[in-house]
């Protein structure tokens, strides 16, 4: 026990700093410091079991006359005791390393990513963020612990607006983190040559996002929120790539063919399945509800709603 516990002196020696989103990210999209992160939270879960091993032990002796062993146990339960302090101190600068990194927008846009180039890309940085989310999640009571102490101390700074609402400083963290994603996804999305692309782009990485967290108990406070957002961005796609398509659609059909540009590239088969859906209904109720209120323009259409409905089906399929 006493060899584990000085090897945590060598666990917690400080990284070289790391104040760049470069030097955070590797170019595999992992975060640098998550296997630091990984390997202190192990330790520390085996320091923490260590306490069941000495505490029975110190009960047996404190009721015998074995002071010089009794003590010698209280020593070393008081040292299990100082490197889980040490432990839960390396834990927090690691993960303030590793937030800041993401949560840092220096202005210089090219420094913080890679410019994406498909619509249906789930971005390094989205990707990242969902395996340090689910590393706190799986590690929930340490982190918890220890967020709730930085709160209260003051070395962290709780978002007040999510804090009011879940009254707990290791949700709100994760909740004004996602918040910064969010901002730095439709920062990338405008380098997409229009909107209607951009907006795909977002749909996609926040519905990743969103696959990650709604299985987490802890985080379902989020999904609402998140869920109203991803729900935003469809109906904004739609509007902006299928408001054209519809207004031209009475005369000809050929604006279907227009649409498929900016038909959702998606590789998620349930995003993909809602968003085929929401287009279709976009479509054909908006088509039939011009036929029935615009009689005089449409006296001489030439296809019905359930035409366009099954042009739309032969769009997707092809």
């Amino acid at each position: 026990m006493l060899k584990m516990l000085s090897f945590v002196d060598a666990i917690v020696a400080p990284n070289p700093n790391t104040s760049c989103i470069e030097e955070i990210i590797d170019s595999n999209g992992a975060l640098a410091p998550l296997e630091r992160l990984k390997t202190l939270f192990d330790v520390r879960g085996a320091v923490f079991m260590a306490s069941f091993l000495i505490q029975p032990l110190l009960l047996r002796l404190s009721s015998s006359a074995q002071t010089e062993s009794c003590r010698a146990l209280e020593d070393m339960e008081a040292l299990r005791s100082d490197k889980d302090d040490i432990l839960a101190e390396a834990i927090w600068n690691t993960m303030q390393e590793v937030t800041a990194a993401i949560l840092t927008d220096d202005g210089n846009h090219d420094s913080w990513e890679d410019t994406p180039q498909e619509p249906a890309s789930i971005h390094k940085v989205t990707r990242s963020i969902e395996r340090y989310i689910r590393l706190l999640e799986m590690n929930y009571r340490s982190v918890d612990q220890i967020v709730r102490k930085a709160a209260d101390c003051g070395t962290y700074a709780v978002p007040a607006e999510t804090y009011n609402k879940t009254n707990n400083p290791f949700t709100s963290m994760m909740a004004d983190m996602v918040s910064c994603l969010e901002e730095k996804l439709t920062k990338m999305s405008q380098s997409f040559p229009n909107k209607s692309l951009g907006l795909l782009f977002l749909i996609n990485n926040l519905h990743s996002l969103w696959q990650q967290l709604h299985p987490m108990y802890d985080t379902k406070f989020n999904m609402p929120v998140l869920t109203r957002k991803i729900e935003d961005y469809i109906d904004k796609y739609l509007q902006e790539a299928w408001e054209p398509v519809l207004a031209r659609l009475h005369t000809s059909p050929s604006p279907l063919q227009f649409g498929r540009r900016y038909f959702p590239k998606v590789l998620d088969p349930e995003l993909r399945k809602k968003l085929r859906k929401a287009i279709t209904d976009k479509v054909t109720s908006g088509f039939t509800n011009f036929l029935e209120e615009d009689t005089v323009s449409t006296r001489g259409s030439t296809i019905t709603p359930q035409e366009v409905e099954d042009m739309l089906q032969e769009l997707f399929e092809g």
